[in-house]
């Protein structure tokens, strides 16, 4: 009877050396599991944190440059006034044409069309004088203080003569909404 007992002692043991292993070795693979888990959990928190500081840092570079938003704001404004202000335009560009020694021999505006934010002022303007005063006045109504998009130009007449004759199809623009803001908070 002493060997049946030593013999299911000796059984019992190693069942439960067995049992201890494959708990064990359960314990150890849910361990590597939940570390993996938890490294991704952390690459995806840094990638987080990376993102949140990119973020701040441009909110603090808005915030810094706010003044300087501001002021292109004004004079993007005051390119597209709440007016269409037809004698401001056609002052401007007899005041370019004359500084790049053109001769400006018509100024037709066209029907206007109403946008979402603005309105369109088509207009054609007729220049005579040298190529490079035509080169001139186009640089001079990009960078001027009222906003002139230039659709088209028709030139005739050689570069190599003194005078060459060029059709301008531009538009100006006005922003209405601003005029209507302008006199609802003036009533």
């Amino acid at each position: 009877m002493a060997g049946k007992i030593s013999l299911s002692r000796t059984t019992i043991f190693l069942g439960l050396a067995v049992l201890a292993l494959v708990l064990g070795g359960i314990l150890i693979y849910v361990q590597v599991g939940v570390n993996r888990n938890l490294k991704e959990e952390a690459v995806t928190e840094q990638q987080l944190l990376n993102q949140a500081e990119a973020t701040l840092a441009r909110y603090r570079e808005l915030r810094d440059n706010a003044p300087l938003y501001r002021a292109q704001l004004a004079q993007l404004k005051q390119m597209i006034p709440p007016q269409p202000a037809e004698e401001e335009i056609i002052r401007q560009i007899y005041y370019l044409a004359a500084d790049a020694d053109l001769r400006v021999t018509e100024i037709r505006f066209g029907q206007r069309s109403q946008k979402d934010a603005y309105v369109e002022m088509p207009l054609a303007i007729t220049l005579e004088g040298g190529y490079p005063g035509l080169l001139k006045t186009l640089l001079l109504l990009r960078s001027g203080t009222r906003a002139i998009r230039v659709d088209e130009i028709n030139v005739t007449g050689r570069q190599s003569e003194s005078g060459v004759r060029a059709v301008l199809t531009a538009c100006a623009f006005y922003n209405k909404a601003e005029a209507e803001k302008a006199a609802e908070t003036e009533h």
